[in-house]
């Protein structure tokens, strides 16, 4: 398509990797195959909502801990994800991917949780895969929000989270609304108490 180009190999050093949805005038619209992989230093990476495919091995064996896709994806192809051992979570804004290969996500991390917005629909494709959990966030949830696996929490007798203790690395934390479906409604004693680095962090009204 001469209106649309494919992300073939990033040449970067950025440590959180915002894809462009434009290059020269062209809507980005796939990540070719090995375009991002064997990348070390990368924390996150933010894909487009222009973005419909993901190639092979586009995303193997990198360094990041969160990938954030703005879109709908129509297809993640074989090996996309593969030995993504650092990779925490992946927050989709979009609805499910129709075609996902099996070996998407071969030899990820095993705790690796994919979290899509209430409201959107066919999940079933990623849901299917044994190698990635899928959790639905709560109604109005921040997608934005600090992963859920840089906390210790707890549940309460009430079935609402209290967060226990941070352990994440970055200096702003968003405190989800909810984690694993339930509300978070309170915050544990020296929860925060050894991150002196921290610039902001904000807490959900619930």
């Amino acid at each position: 398509d001469k209106k649309s180009v494919t992300i073939t190999e990033y040449n970067g050093t950025e440590t959180d990797i915002v894809i462009p949805s434009e290059l020269d005038g062209y809507k980005v619209t796939a990540i070719g195959e090995e375009a991002f992989s064997w990348k070390s230093g990368v924390v996150s990476v933010t894909i487009p909502e222009t973005v419909t495919y993901i190639g092979i091995n586009a995303f193997a064996d990198i360094s990041a801990k969160y990938i954030t896709v703005k879109g709908t994806l129509e297809a993640i192809d074989g090996m996309a994800f593969s030995n993504c051992d650092k990779l925490e979570s992946m927050y989709f804004y979009g609805n499910g991917v129709a075609s996902v290969d099996n070996m998407a996500f071969y030899r990820a991390n095993s705790d690796l949780v994919i979290y899509h917005l209430f409201g959107t629909t066919g999940w079933d494709n990623l849901a299917a895969l044994r190698t990635v959990s899928v959790f639905t966030l709560a109604e109005n949830d921040d997608p934005n929000a600090t992963p859920a696996s840089d906390f210790d929490f707890s549940l309460l007798d009430n079935n609402t989270i209290s967060i226990d203790k941070y352990r994440g690395n970055e200096n702003i934390v968003v405190i989800p609304k909810s984690i694993e479906g339930y509300n978070v409604t309170a915050i544990g004693d020296q929860a925060f108490d050894s991150h002196r680095g921290l610039a902001s962090v904000t807490i959900p009204e619930t």
